[in-house]
């Protein structure tokens, strides 16, 4: 409408001037918010690539952890197996002097306390207990009555039970009564 509330005619002078073409720039992203929207893609990008080679380190190092983690403990126990293998390699004879068999056994003995030194080092206890049954520490394998001793006491083991740390490796093999 024009001052005089009449519709413009042809000859208007904003009738004359060229329609703005749509234009698709005018319609995207200003260039500013663009470089930061791509700046901020390339980042997610980056982090994604380093979230993911931090994984593969990671699985890496976890499967190498576990491949070698009784490393230390077998570097421990290998004098023990030279020893027994020098023991085995050195058995008397039957016809041997008893000396010589003593001296033997003493070799075997102290190679035993060598390998119970070693469990003990790494955190290795013997599950040796008699009294009372405890279905976490025992296995009761046979039952047995016995005068003077109330049900449900370890009378026997039979075959030892060990532990490591807090975890149980083997229960004690026992005798419990009836």
């Amino acid at each position: 409408l024009n001052i005089n509330n009449q519709l413009p005619t042809t000859n208007n002078h904003f009738m004359d001037q060229p329609t703005p073409q749509s234009n698709a720039q005018d319609d995207a992203v200003p260039k500013n918010e663009q470089s930061l929207a791509d700046e901020y893609l390339a980042g997610w990008k980056r982090a994604t690539a380093d979230y993911a080679n931090l994984k593969k380190e990671t699985d890496r190092l976890r499967e190498d952890f576990s491949k070698y983690a009784a490393m230390s403990v077998i570097i421990k126990m290998l004098p023990v197996y030279e020893n027994l293998c020098k023991a085995a390699g050195h058995i008397p004879s039957e016809s041997t002097e008893i000396a010589i068999w003593k001296q033997w056994a003493q070799g075997v003995t102290l190679t035993t306390a060598q390998f119970e030194n070693i469990l003990t080092q790494i955190g290795v206890q013997k599950i040796d207990q008699l009294g009372p049954f405890d279905p976490m520490l025992h296995e009761a394998v046979m039952s047995e009555s016995k005068e003077g001793v109330e049900s449900g006491q370890v009378v026997k083991i039979l075959e030892l039970g060990y532990r490591l740390h807090d975890r149980i490796l083997r229960p004690a093999k026992v005798v419990v009564t009836k």
